[in-house]
């Protein structure tokens, strides 16, 4: 994970806002959900997303990275590094 600015106790919603630098209502937008969801998941109780935002969710990481809803975590509430944010995080500290 050489690189990285990954952070001990950084959750799911935590990681994708810092390395996209953007708001947790941003990131509520762009996933088709309330920002009151995304807030509740930053600050560590699973999300209850919708069949619909499933969908939007999955179409995102497909258009951002290549990825789909089964490449995240099992919970929201892992601290674990999501491996293709380590790697989009790399490449452009590259740049």
């Amino acid at each position: 994970m050489s690189g990285s600015s990954f952070r001990q106790g950084e959750n799911v919603i935590g990681q994708f806002v810092r390395v996209l630098g953007i708001s947790q209502s941003k990131l509520a937008r762009e996933w088709g959900c309330t920002k009151d969801k995304i807030n509740r998941a930053a600050n560590g109780f699973e999300p209850t997303f919708t069949t619909e935002e499933i969908q939007i969710i999955d179409a995102w990481l497909e258009s951002k990275f290549g990825k789909g809803w089964r490449d995240l975590p099992s919970s929201f509430k892992s601290e674990e590094p999501i491996d293709f944010l380590v790697e989009f995080e790399q490449k452009n500290a590259e740049v």
